[in-house]
């Protein structure tokens, strides 16, 4: 426990920090992004309830790619690409949206990506027997029944409503905020954290795994970032 408590904080730290770095590059009023982004981190019923997963490391790391490619670090953000991949092999669309929002030099987040993810992958496949993880295997094509991913919201509303409404509705409000994203000046962000929501939301529906909750975490916070 004591281990897992400094963990969240480093993590949070590093939330913090990108926030800020991308506020600051986004001319957004000093302090709002770290400190709206830090609460909602802190206090989403869907994030709070993977505590001891990967899933804060993976939005902050999201948030690191888009803050190095706002930036225009290209290696960066390969470096941050290759660990998201390491973190959840799923995640590898939010890393390939990462390497068309480095545009002409996209070529550079993805040799650096490759160069940070492709040796854990060779010596587990080799030392392992398996390049990705087993569960990443066991999950697909997993139902439970009538639900999958695309209707876990609607299993898990009536156990949690009051949960799934306060999860749901930054991400929902994201969506209706990303063609704001998109445009020029702020492209980047839209890219990495929007549309790799969608990307990542629409790998899981090619999988067709089970509505894990803990699954639907890095795409539902990422599409909030938007709002």
């Amino acid at each position: 426990m004591a281990g897992l408590g400094v963990l969240v904080v480093v993590i949070f730290a590093l939330a913090g920090h990108w926030l800020d770095g991308l506020g600051r590059m986004l001319r957004i009023p000093r302090w709002r992004a770290p400190m709206l982004g830090i609460a909602f981190l802190g206090t989403s019923p869907l994030l709070l309830s993977t505590v001891g997963l990967e899933s804060y490391l993976a939005v902050t790391l999201m948030l690191g790619l888009a803050h190095y490619t706002v930036a225009g670090r290209r290696w960066a953000s390969g470096v941050l690409a290759g660990l998201l991949v390491l973190t959840r092999p799923d995640l590898a669309v939010v890393s390939l949206v990462g390497v068309l929002a480095g545009g002409r030099n996209g070529w550079r987040v993805a040799v650096s990506a490759a160069g940070t993810a492709l040796p854990w992958f060779v010596l587990s496949w080799l030392w392992l027997d398996s390049a990705v993880p087993d569960t990443m295997l066991l999950k697909a094509g997993l139902t439970w029944g009538q639900w999958n991913y695309g209707t876990g919201v609607l299993l898990w509303q009536p156990i949690f409503p009051s949960a799934v409404i306060l999860s749901v509705l930054p991400a929902a409000i994201g969506l209706l905020a990303l063609p704001f994203w998109i445009r020029s000046r702020v492209r980047p962000v839209g890219l990495v954290l929007g549309v790799g929501a969608l990307a990542h939301g629409a790998a899981f529906l090619m999988i067709g795994t089970a509505p894990f909750h803990w699954g639907t975490t890095p795409r539902w916070w990422a599409g909030s970032v938007c709002f």
